[in-house]
């Protein structure tokens, strides 16, 4: 029996192109990238201001949430332009 293993399905992946909105979105991506770095700059200096943490409670929680979302985000931009990257040869 012909068994699909982990390394054959990444020899596919490879093997397949870009479709045309993958290209649009490979393209787009580094800025999409630059900009949420660029906002998660400006965080980490209003952060580390000096009387940030003097900021109400609440304040400092939704900046700190605001910060973690954008990670998240800047984490799965990066994951899918390597994943495009792969695929793009």
């Amino acid at each position: 029996p012909i068994s699909s293993s982990p390394g054959d399905q990444s020899n596919a992946q490879r093997l397949r192109k870009l479709s045309y909105k993958e290209r649009q979105e490979y393209k787009q991506l580094p800025k999409t990238i630059e900009t949420i770095e660029g906002k998660i700059s400006v965080v980490h200096a209003t952060m580390s201001a000096p009387g940030f943490y003097k900021s109400p409670a609440n304040e400092i929680k939704v900046t700190t949430e605001e910060l973690n979302q954008m990670e998240q985000e800047l984490e799965i931009a990066m994951l899918r332009w390597e994943e495009l990257s792969q695929l793009d040869g």
